[in-house]
């Protein structure tokens, strides 16, 4: 198997290569609307593979959406210095 971190991998990179059926689903929604992906799994997944990076270009520069990116991290992380570098 892929193990936790291959498996959201794998389906990132299937969501790219099926571009067209997110695209239909974005397209459901109003300009005045706001759609949340919740991306799970850990900061290396977006950060050290450019899957993210290149679905969030194609959705800027392709489809026009404005996009705003937030990393939510656990108030005990960020209360003790040593667990928020760890967790970051």
């Amino acid at each position: 198997g892929y193990g936790p971190n291959g498996g959201l991998l794998y389906c990132m990179e299937y969501l790219l290569e099926n571009l067209d059926w997110l695209k239909e689903e974005v397209d459901n929604y109003d300009d005045d609307e706001y759609i949340i992906f919740d991306m799970p799994g850990q900061i290396e997944l977006y950060s050290h593979v450019p899957v993210m990076r290149n679905l969030t270009q194609n959705m800027r520069e392709q489809w026009g959406v404005k996009l705003c990116g937030v990393y939510l991290i656990d108030a005990t992380f960020a209360s003790d210095t040593s667990k928020f570098i760890s967790g970051a």
